[in-house]
């Protein structure tokens, strides 16, 4: 009677089995029903397969396509059935079919409904010679969804364009490792396109106790991240406790909420940034003496050019009026050939002045045979001239640089800066950029024994957008840090929204160049600031 009983037992189970395999929604089944619909060639149950019965997209469907042409086929059999991609809401199938004799490769895309059944995300076409048009085609939601895995990883391809389309401006966002790992290196690159994101909690490990409470699981002591990554998100390598070294890369543009937050065994962090658009592309400038003379040191008879000195107010004088004269703006009117020698004379200090040969050419036949292109003057002067060194074209916000004069030590000269923005120190030439400025600058260095000698300098300010931003709490409770080395040339490429909290003893080194710029602007850390050797 027991084993009776048993065997009733195990009957039934068998039963509910073959019922439940019976009933069974997967892809696989999802796609056996669609090729004996279609090798039935019964319009209606392919239909079906697709939508619910009697729904307007069952019916549109119907009408829409004519069984003689829908069935242009005798026979079709699924060859390969595998699976190219599985997540809980979406399936992707590589399949090869053999139709009439042909061989077709090709994709077909599901996902589940709201009653969490397996369904086709577009109608699937089987028939058509354009391989282009062969399977189905996935919609936004599933590439905007899926999750994929490589090597140690799990990650989401995120296109810049049309979903599904690959195209420059694609990149890869890490979701998580598929291993808790002492050491982790974040791949430059996967599918051929550039890892740019770090997920929010991507590496935060942990495990909850008491129900309410959780704890760091993380085995991480090591993080290489590439110079890829722009992007890391909320909470990403959050309570990482064991990590020791953290060197973020140039590449890096933005660090979520919390991103390293309770790090606390994290002993030196390296930030790199990349300004080479602010720095790359700038010019030195050489400054001038304010009785330089500009213009051209060839010319022709009957050329009439504009001489002209860089401030000073001057007399003007020529050695040969026969050659040349010159009237008190500087305009000279060329008479005969020869050199002549200009002198330009200081108003306010006739002992003061500065000289340059001009050659005068004879006028060519033609006017178009006349060679144009300036030849700069090579200017004499009476006294030791003042040029200044050390300028660029352009300054940004936040930036210090050591301008200089050759041949004067720092009390003979006294430096002057027509701007409020831009701080200059009286004796030594050293600038510090306060704020931009919508004009350009002008640096003035003057004889402190004669106020008549004076060189300038001039270049625009520019304001700074950050290259790298901190987000809220993002480096909070870092507490076994004890140094920052700062790869940034100005201040203010890195913001820190909020506060930054470390501790009282931590070292910041900066680089030795911007030193008194970080003291200025970092003002609350500064007795925590020390340059680079």
């Amino acid at each position: 009677m027991k084993s009776k009983k048993i065997l009733i037992a195990l009957l039934m189970f068998f039963l509910i089995m073959l019922s439940a395999c019976g009933s069974d929604n997967s892809p696989r089944n999802l796609w056996n029903e669609y090729i004996k619909a279609m090798n039935s060639r019964d319009l209606e149950a392919v239909a079906e397969v697709y939508y619910p019965k009697g729904t307007p997209k069952y019916e549109q469907f119907l009408e829409e396509n004519d069984p003689e042409t829908y069935f242009d086929f005798d026979y079709v059999k699924t060859v390969d059935f595998y699976t190219e991609l599985s997540n809980p809401d979406y399936f992707c199938a590589d399949i090869t079919i053999e139709i009439d004799d042909d061989y077709k490769q090709f994709y077909v895309y599901f996902q589940r409904n709201v009653a969490k059944q397996w369904t086709f995300i577009s109608e699937v076409n089987i028939t058509t010679d354009d391989p282009s048009l062969m399977g189905n085609k996935a919609d936004n939601n599933y590439y905007n969804s899926i999750v994929k895995t490589y090597e140690d990883y799990k990650y989401k391809y995120v296109y810049s364009g049309t979903p599904g389309s690959p195209r420059a401006g694609d990149y890869i966002r890490i979701a998580e490792p598929l291993k808790n790992k002492k050491v982790v290196e974040i791949p430059s690159e996967i599918e051929g396109v550039p890892v740019i994101a770090i997920g929010d909690y991507a590496f935060y490990h942990s495990r909850k106790i008491l129900m309410a409470f959780t704890i760091s699981t993380s085995k991480m002591e090591e993080l290489i991240i590439p110079n890829t990554v722009e992007r890391i998100e909320d909470f990403a390598f959050y309570q990482s406790r064991k990590l020791k070294t953290l060197e973020l890369p140039e590449s890096l543009k933005h660090v979520g909420n919390y991103a390293f937050a309770s790090c606390t065994s994290l002993e030196t962090l390296t930030i790199n940034v990349d300004e080479s658009s602010l720095y790359g592309g700038r010019i030195s400038v050489i400054g001038k003496d304010s009785m330089q003379i500009d213009g051209d040191a060839k010319i022709y008879v009957g050329d009439e050019p504009n001489y002209k000195v860089n401030g000073a107010e001057v007399t003007w004088s020529v050695d040969n009026e026969a050659i040349a004269t010159i009237d008190e703006t500087g305009k000279l009117t060329a008479l005969g050939p020869g050199t002549v020698k200009i002198t330009a004379t200081n108003k306010k200090d006739n002992t003061l002045y500065s000289q340059a040969i001009i050659l005068v050419q004879p006028a060519p036949a033609k006017e178009s045979d006349k060679n144009n292109d300036i030849e700069p003057l090579e200017v004499t002067y009476s006294y030791e001239p003042i040029i200044i060194k050390g300028a660029t074209d352009i300054l940004y916000k936040g930036d210090y640089a050591a301008l200089g004069v050759d041949g004067f030590s720092s009390g003979d000269i006294i430096w002057e800066s027509n701007n409020a923005n831009v701080r200059i120190h009286q004796y030594d030439g050293k600038v510090l950029v306060l704020d931009k400025s919508d004009f350009a600058v002008t640096i003035t260095a003057r004889s402190t024994r004669n106020s008549n000698i004076y060189g300038t300098v001039s270049f625009l300010v520019r304001d700074v957008t950050p290259r790298l931003v901190f987000m809220e709490n993002a480096l909070d409770r870092l507490n076994g840090l004890k140094e920052i080395y700062m790869n940034v040339i100005n201040p203010h490429s890195v913001e820190f929204k909020g506060s930054l909290k470390l501790r009282s003893d931590v070292k910041i080194y900066v680089p030795a160049q911007n030193y008194e710029a970080y003291l200025h602007f970092w003002s609350d850390m500064k007795n925590n600031i020390y340059p680079m050797e």
